[in-house]
């Protein structure tokens, strides 16, 4: 299940980093928060148009990380926030 805060960060625009372990190397591609759909309590869609090394490293190994977050979502002490995973 996703918290308040979190679901506040997905609703305005910030860059998301994905990241992924292939056979060789680390690999990380971008996108917007914006096409990021949750479509369950603890499930995320990101599409992955011309995400190919992305998605043939997702084959060998499902391990994802990403990393997310908006400058327009106060944080802790001061205005912006993200989150790891």
């Amino acid at each position: 299940m996703f918290n308040e805060k979190f679901l506040e960060v997905i609703s305005k625009e910030g860059v998301v980093s994905i990241v992924t372990t292939g056979v060789d190397e680390a690999h990380v591609s971008n996108t917007w928060n914006s096409y990021l759909t949750i479509v369950e309590e603890n499930k995320i869609l990101i599409p992955a148009a011309a995400m190919i090394k992305t998605e043939k490293n997702i084959d060998f190994n499902n391990k994802v990380k990403l990393t997310l977050g908006s400058h327009e979502v106060m944080g802790y002490r001061y205005m912006g926030t993200g989150f790891f995973n």
